[in-house]
């Protein structure tokens, strides 16, 4: 709702006028239900993060549930407080992919994670040229 306009308009402020919302972005108390939680990102970051037009950074928000916005280097995370966490994790996972493969200790336990084992022979198949067919396929059901 409004959280999510207001930071769609400072992330359009900021594209115009680096640095407007620098000091104006606080992050919301922890315990609260609802809040904000803010990550500041290093330049070469944010390219990755948001994706090709936008679309990691849309795929970090259906698959969280969480609000997510970039608003210059730093990305806010709005929402309840599970969907804040998750958010976060999901962005930690993101970048640990640039260091290797990701492994997901406890994923058994969780209700937010699937593993499907592929055969060697099918990866380059269900990646697609350049991860295409696969970032298809988490587009349309809202994963990571």
């Amino acid at each position: 709702g409004r959280r999510g306009a207001e930071l769609k308009v400072m992330a359009a402020v900021e594209t115009k006028s680096p640095g407007y919302f620098n000091d104006r972005l606080k992050e919301e108390d922890e315990e609260e239900d609802w809040g904000l939680k803010t990550i500041t990102l290093k330049p070469d970051e944010l390219s990755y993060a948001l994706g090709k037009k936008g679309m990691t950074r849309k795929k970090l928000a259906k698959s969280s549930g969480c609000i997510v916005e970039y608003v210059g280097y730093t990305v806010c995370l709005a929402g309840a407080r599970d969907e804040r966490k998750r958010a976060e994790e999901y962005l930690g996972w993101l970048f640990d992919q640039l260091k290797g493969p990701v492994y997901v200790n406890g994923w058994e336990e969780r209700e937010d994670c699937t593993c499907v084992d592929i055969p060697q022979d099918c990866v380059g198949y269900v990646t697609g040229a350049r991860r295409a067919t696969l970032g298809k396929i988490e587009e349309e059901w809202g994963t990571l």
